[in-house]
């Protein structure tokens, strides 16, 4: 998709074309210090341009080629928040005071997904599956201690639930995660190298739900915890260099709000929640 599709949709679409051009920048800015100031300024101002565009297609008749390029850049703009690097006081699904920006664009994608999600089944499914020549693999082979510690995690959260219902709203996150997990590793048949499937990686971020958010920008330690353990699937995108500063940024944050009765919980993600060189990120 990414190196057919999205450049078909740049030559049709302008701003597609500008928040192409605006990644670029932000990664110009992290690559040549002494010009990142102009390169951070050039791409806010292309991000603006971008968006205006974007509100003039979504007045307009809805059409799949239109569709298509409104998904793709509302995905470019979520790539080029990440890409500005860690904010103080944003942690991507929560804030320290105002709004996570990065999930009220997480929001437009899912906006436009939901409402289109016919017209864009040909778009996704690009990058959907792994093909013929590949195989799942198992997440134990890929993360030491996997099978333990989920296991562990999901039998405390029912275990709590039992006494405390609001902690009903954890099992579902826990599942969806743990489902991600499942179908986010593979490698070609033959070949002992570990891949992970980047698709599978954000599909957590789109299944999860209004309470589960509110617990998380609430900092109920449950919903840190089971962030903290997606950021071990998180941090295997780390060869993509937009993603780079955020896992170490938010992880941080979780140890600092965490009550010490819930640190035992941070022992597997810490250890595994960094970009590991072995593994080739993405898909």
């Amino acid at each position: 998709m990414w190196r057919e599709t999205v450049p078909q949709l740049a030559v049709r679409h302008s701003y597609v074309a500008q928040l192409l051009l605006a990644l670029s920048a932000l990664h110009l800015a992290r690559l040549q210090t002494v010009r990142r100031a102009l390169c951070m300024a050039t791409s806010t101002a292309l991000q603006s341009s971008a968006i205006d565009g974007m509100i003039d297609g979504l007045a307009a008749s809805p059409d799949s080629g239109r569709t298509s390029s409104l998904f793709i850049a509302a995905t470019l703009l979520c790539f080029c928040n990440l890409a500005k690097g860690p904010q103080d006081g944003q942690y991507l699904l929560y804030a320290e005071t105002a709004e996570p920006e990065w999930l009220g664009l997480l929001q437009g994608v899912k906006s436009i997904l939901a409402e289109h999600r016919h017209v864009l089944a040909d778009l996704s499914d690009e990058d959907g599956r792994p093909g013929d020549a590949e195989e799942s693999v198992w997440p134990g082979l890929a993360l030491l201690g996997f099978s333990a510690s989920f296991d562990k995690l999901k039998i405390s959260i029912e275990s709590l639930r039992a006494e405390d219902e609001s902690f009903a709203k954890y099992s579902r996150p826990a599942d969806d995660l743990q489902t991600c997990f499942d179908t986010a590793f593979w490698r070609l048949q033959g070949s002992d190298v570990i891949s992970v499937h980047s698709p599978a990686v954000f599909g957590w971020l789109y299944r999860l739900n209004a309470e589960y958010l509110k617990a998380l920008q609430d900092g109920k330690p449950m919903a840190l915890v089971i962030y903290a353990y997606y950021m071990v699937l998180f941090a295997r995108l780390g060869r993509f260099w937009f993603v780079q500063g955020w896992v170490d940024h938010i992880m941080e944050d979780i140890q600092r709000r965490l009550h010490h009765t819930y640190k035992h919980w941070m022992e597997w993600p810490c250890s595994l929640a960094q970009p590991a060189e072995a593994q080739s990120a993405g898909h």
